[in-house]
């Protein structure tokens, strides 16, 4: 029985007049549903024991990722000096097209507190204090826009 439908029966239970088979129908629908939250919290520990392994294997090919992008990265910038200390501007391979290339002038920041106030931008970050709406309504003021609200939630130890 699903648990929907054990909650359903126990209303249905709870209308029956007869104290007894109230009594022992409500006793049966409390074992009904402890067994079977017992199984879907077994199933939900398997859950939570799958996704545990998928973030450490994320980890792992996270880990291979930037370890691959490193190599990669060594590889293209050993090519790139070795045509600089060559000389060597283009390379033109059976399957690539090489150019040693001048960027563009990019800013290199060697110390911060030597920059002039002139050249900094300062920036506004707004956001909602929930604390702050908390305790309004807690102390009865009214809060355009928002409302205390009660939840329930189910603690498995």
């Amino acid at each position: 029985m699903q648990i929907y439908e054990i909650s359903k029966e126990v209303v249905k239970a709870m209308e029956l007049e007869d104290d007894e088979q109230r009594e022992y129908l409500l006793s049966q629908l409390q074992l009904n549903l402890e067994e079977r939250s017992a199984d879907l919290l077994k199933f939900c520990k398997t859950q939570e024991s799958f996704n545990e392994a998928v973030d450490i294997e994320i980890s792992r090919l996270q880990g291979l990722k930037l370890d691959r992008n490193k190599r990669v990265e060594f590889i293209k910038k050993t090519i790139k000096e070795a045509m600089e200390n060559a000389g060597i501007k283009k390379m033109e391979l059976p399957n690539f097209k090489l150019t040693v290339a001048n960027n563009a002038p990019s800013v290199v920041i060697e110390n911060e507190s030597l920059v002039p106030k002139t050249f900094w931008r300062e920036k506004t970050v707004h956001s909602i204090d929930k604390v702050k709406i908390k305790e309004a309504l807690k102390a009865d003021k009214e809060v355009k826009g928002a409302k205390l609200e009660s939840k329930t939630s189910l603690r498995i130890k």
